[in-house]
C-alpha cells in the first residue's frame, strides 16, 4: 500500500511540473483580490478582480485590464499581446455610444456637406449598420458601426476601420457603468457571443455602491 502512494506522489509531481512547462499552471495572485473603486459624483463601482490580471485604476472613474479570449484568464505577459487578447476600459458613461449613433444618424446616405456625419446603411445579419464617411472617395477613411441589443437589453456598438487590425466595441453595463473593449479582428465577426463573454465575466466581478 505504502509502496502503490509512493508512486501515485512521484506521478502527481511529475504530471504538476509537465503542467507547468506546458503554461497550464495557474497565474501568480489568482487567489488575491485586490478592489478598484470607480467613483463619479455620489455613485460607486468596485471592480474586485484577482491580482494575476494586474488593473490600473486610469482616472477616479475608470479602470484598466486585460483578459485572454475567451477564457477570460489574465495575460500573463504584459509585453507581448496576441491575437487572443482583450483590452477592457471600465468606468462611468452618461449615455451608450450606440445610442448616441442612432440619434444622431439622420439620412440613409453620404451628405458631402457633411462629411464626418453618421447615416444608416441597412442591416446585416442581426445588426444594424451605420458609416461614418465616405467609402467611396475615401475608403480608408470612413467608419462603420455595427449595432445590436444584447440580452441584457443594453445597446453594443462595434466599430470597424479598414485601417486598424482591431474591433472597438462600447455598450453600457447598466445606466452608470459603461466599458469598452478592443479584440483583434481575427477572432471573425461574432459580435454577440464575444460581447456575452466578456460582459459575463464583468458582471461577475463588478458591485454597484450608491
Amino acid at each position: 500500500m505504502k509502496k502503490h502512494l509512493n508512486v501515485f506522489f512521484i506521478c502527481s509531481v511529475l504530471m504538476a511540473g509537465a503542467l507547468t512547462q506546458l503554461g497550464c499552471s495557474e497565474p501568480k495572485g489568482m487567489n488575491r483580490i485586490e478592489s478598484i473603486v470607480l467613483r463619479d459624483g455620489d455613485t460607486a463601482a468596485t471592480l474586485e478582480l484577482p491580482a494575476a490580471y494586474m488593473a490600473k485604476k486610469v482616472t477616479s472613474g475608470f479602470a484598466q485590464f486585460d483578459c485572454q479570449y475567451p477564457n477570460m484568464q489574465p495575460t500573463v505577459n504584459k509585453v507581448e499581446v496576441s491575437d487572443m487578447t482583450v483590452n477592457i476600459l471600465l468606468g462611468h458613461s452618461l449615455k451608450s455610444h450606440a445610442e448616441m449613433t442612432i440619434e444622431q444618424a439622420h439620412s440613409d446616405r453620404f451628405d458631402p456637406n457633411r462629411p464626418g456625419a453618421v447615416y444608416r446603411n441597412g442591416t446585416k445579419g442581426e445588426y444594424q449598420v451605420f458609416l461614418s464617411g465616405n467609402p467611396v472617395s475615401d475608403p480608408k477613411g470612413f467608419s462603420t458601426y455595427y449595432l445590436f441589443k444584447a440580452k441584457d437589453n443594453q445597446w453594443v456598438q462595434v466599430e470597424w476601420s479598414d485601417w486598424s487590425e482591431i474591433y472597438m466595441v462600447d455598450r453600457q453595463m447598466n445606466p452608470d457603468v459603461s466599458v469598452r473593449y478592443w479584440f483583434r479582428k481575427s477572432k471573425g465577426t461574432d459580435f454577440i457571443h464575444v460581447d456575452e463573454i466578456v460582459t459575463k465575466f464583468i458582471k461577475a466581478h463588478l458591485k454597484l455602491q450608491h
